[in-house]
C-alpha cells in the first residue's frame, strides 16, 4: 500500500500510513512489509525535516528486527542527529533505546548502558510516561543480561508500576518476559516460570508475535528437555516465518541443548550447525 501511494505521488499519504501502522507491523512481526513501508516514507520526507528522522528510526528498528544490525545502526545514528537538531526529546528517547538494543546485541555493554540511561533521561525531559516505561524496561533487560539481577528488578518493577497506571498491556508482556529471565538468573525458577507463562499468554492474546517468539525460547530454557523441544520448535517455525534471525539462532541453540540432554547427538549437532550458519 505504501508503494502504491508513492507511485501516485501521494508522498504525504505514504508518510502518514507508515506512522499509523508502525506499532502494528512491529508487534505482529510483519517486518518485511514494515521495511517497504518505512523505506517509502523515508524516500518522500524532506531532508533535514523531523519526519526524515522519524522515518530513519522506523527503518533502523525494522532492520534490527531482521538481524541487519550494521544497517540498523546507520539509520538510527541519522535519526539521532535529526532528534538533536530538532530538540525532540521524544524521538531521541526512542532512537537511543534502539541504539542500546543494537549495542547490547553486539556485546557492547558499556555503550549500550549509556544509551539506555540517555533514553531514560530524554523520556523524563519530555515528560512522556509511556516512553519512560519503555526506557526503564530496556534498562532492566540490559542489567539482567549483564547479570545485575537485583538492579534489573528495580528498573523492571518501576516500569511495571508506570505501565499499570497508563494501562499499556503490550509493554506489560515485555516486562513479564524480562522479569522471567531475571528470575532465571536468580535461580528462582518457579517465579520465572510464572512470569514467562504470563508473557506468553499476553503475547498470544494480544497477537504480539515479536514477543511470542522470544517468550517461547525463554520458556524452553527452564523446562525439561522433552518440553523444551516443543517450545523451541514452535519458536523455530515462528522465527523462520517472520524472518527474526536472532530468535532463529536462539531456537536452534535451544533445540541443540535439548537434543543433547536426550542423547540425540546427531540432531544436536545439526541444530548447532544451523545456528552457526545463520548470520544476524
Amino acid at each position: 500500500m505504501g508503494a502504491h501511494a508513492a507511485a501516485f505521488g501521494l508522498e504525504r499519504h505514504a508518510v502518514w500510513l507508515a506512522a499509523v501502522l508502525y506499532r502494528y507491523l512491529d508487534v505482529a512481526a510483519h517486518y518485511e512489509d514494515a521495511l517497504v513501508l518505512h523505506s517509502n516514507a523515508l524516500a518522500f520526507t524532506d531532508p533535514g525535516s523531523l519526519a526524515r528522522g522519524i522515518a530513519h528510526h522506523a527503518v533502523g528498528w525494522t532492520l534490527f528486527r531482521l538481524g541487519r544490525a550494521d544497517e540498523a545502526a546507520e539509520h538510527l545514528r541519522q535519526a539521532l542527529s535529526s532528534a538533536q537538531d530538532h530538540r525532540s526529546d521524544l524521538l531521541e528517547s526512542a532512537v537511543r533505546d534502539g541504539l542500546a538494543s543494537v549495542h547490547d546485541r553486539s556485546g557492547r555493554r558499556s555503550s549500550a548502558r549509556k544509551q539506555h540511561e540517555l533514553a531514560l533521561a530524554a523520556a523524563r525531559r519530555a515528560g512522556h510516561t509511556h516512553l519512560e516505561g519503555i526506557a526503564l524496561c530496556g534498562l532492566g533487560e540490559h542489567h539482567s543480561s549483564c547479570g545485575d539481577h537485583q538492579e534489573a528488578l528495580q528498573h523492571l518493577r518501576e516500569s511495571g508500576r508506570i505501565i499499570r497506571e497508563i494501562g499499556d498491556g503490550g509493554l506489560s508482556g515485555r516486562i513479564f518476559a524480562a522479569l522471567g529471565r531475571t528470575y532465571v538468573g536468580l535461580r528462582r525458577t518457579d517465579e520465572a516460570a510464572r512470569y514467562l507463562q504470563r508473557a506468553l499468554h499476553f503475547a498470544r492474546v494480544g497477537r504480539n508475535t515479536s514477543l511470542e517468539v522470544s517468550a517461547l525460547n525463554d520458556f524452553g530454557a527452564i523446562v525439561t528437555a522433552a518440553e523444551a523441544l516443543d517450545h523451541h520448535e514452535q519458536a523455530l517455525e515462528l522465527a523462520k516465518r517472520i524472518g527474526h534471525r536472532h530468535e532463529l539462532v536462539r531456537a536452534h541453540h535451544g533445540l541443540a541443548e535439548a537434543h543433547r540432554q536426550l542423547g540425540n547427538h546427531t540432531k544436536a549437532a545439526a541444530h548447532l550447525e544451523a545456528a552457526d550458519s545463520t548470520h544476524w
